[in-house]
């Protein structure tokens, strides 16, 4: 009966599961989730998304959880339940990650595990309006990245001095 634990042990399951072979996941951990309810109702979740998901995806699902759980647990003692939820708490959450939170430069990805679990909490339970808790725009954009263009003069430079450079640095420069 691993369902029942806190920690699942991965080989005790009764699932085939998507792993990666560079990173060894022994166990899944769902102590940091402090509230009893969002911690039964998370551990449905993540066994329905085990049938299809990689593990890295389902220890960032865990994780975001465990983050929005601290957050509750710190703002919000009331609520027990994900399906207590409204819209309100995300968008406290969402100020709250802009301007206390600084364990990471952003929290897209969390936001995106987060109301995948939330979205599938609401699906198991018959809550449709939970799918409507997040908007699109909650979601910070991500950073576009600036291609650096070299004149043909440029090249033409490189090229003449490349043959004159020390062999490793030439190496270096094609790479």
């Amino acid at each position: 009966n691993e369902l029942a634990k806190d920690i699942w042990h991965l080989e005790r399951l009764p699932l085939i599961l998507r792993t990666n072979p560079i990173v060894n996941h022994k166990t899944l951990n769902f102590r940091g989730i402090r509230q009893p309810d969002i911690r039964e109702e998370v551990k449905k979740v993540i066994f329905m998304h085990l049938k299809y998901s990689p593990l890295g995806t389902i220890h960032s699902e865990i994780a975001a959880v465990k983050r929005f759980s601290k957050f509750l647990k710190r703002k919000y003692l009331d609520i027990q339940s994900l399906q207590d939820l409204e819209r309100m708490h995300i968008e406290e959450y969402l100020i709250y990650l802009q301007t206390e939170a600084h364990d990471r430069k952003n929290y897209r990805s969390d936001l995106y595990a987060l109301r995948r679990v939330i979205e599938d909490v609401g699906n198991l339970y018959e809550r449709q309006y939970m799918s409507e808790l997040f908007l699109s725009n909650d979601f910070p954009s991500t950073p576009r990245h600036v291609f650096k263009f070299y004149s043909d003069a440029e090249i033409k430079r490189l090229n003449e001095h490349i043959f004159k450079m020390d062999e490793q640095i030439c190496r270096a420069l094609i790479i």
